[in-house]
């Protein structure tokens, strides 16, 4: 072989290497549940897609403590903040926003007509409890309509 392809080779097979060392550490944890007593987290593994997650127990992942406590602090977090949800027995208020809002002037942003309206749509779709999707062609603002229209509900 010539020494070129050698490198080329050797460099393949350090990268293989690394990969598999990578896909032994754990990202992060996804979930959590007890089974015949046992503890058992379920791990997303590093430099793998969501597919590859596997259920591991607690002794076994034990070198991770650091992982399993972002995850609990993760699981308080969603917790509390469905502590203060809007409950589905309320109606949710709806006032149609006539002008865009005064805090996006500043930055240098305008909505047009019909960004304007889909952030109503948006504002209406919320206060019924319904699901959106806001799908039209690239380039026509569906991220500005967002950010008004959380900022509108914060």
């Amino acid at each position: 072989l010539h020494p070129e392809d050698r490198e080329q080779e050797d460099i393949y097979r350090e990268m293989q290497r690394t990969a598999q060392e990578a896909y032994r550490r754990v990202d992060r944890i996804v979930g959590a549940k007890e089974e015949d007593d046992e503890q058992l987290f379920y791990v997303l593994w590093e430099n793998l897609p969501y597919s590859e997650c596997t259920w591991e127990l607690q002794q076994d992942i034990s070198d991770y403590q650091r992982e399993i406590d972002k995850f609990y602090v993760r699981e308080d977090r969603l917790k509390q903040a469905k502590a203060v949800a809007w409950p589905s027995n309320k109606k949710r208020p709806f006032s149609e926003m006539k002008k865009q809002p005064a805090w996006i002037g500043p930055l240098g942003l305008d909505l047009r007509d019909y960004q304007l309206k889909g952030v109503n749509w948006m504002l209406y779709s919320w206060s019924r409890f319904t699901n959106t999707i806001l799908a039209d062609e690239m380039g026509l603002g569906k991220t500005i309509q967002c950010v008004v229209f959380l900022g509108a509900l914060y």
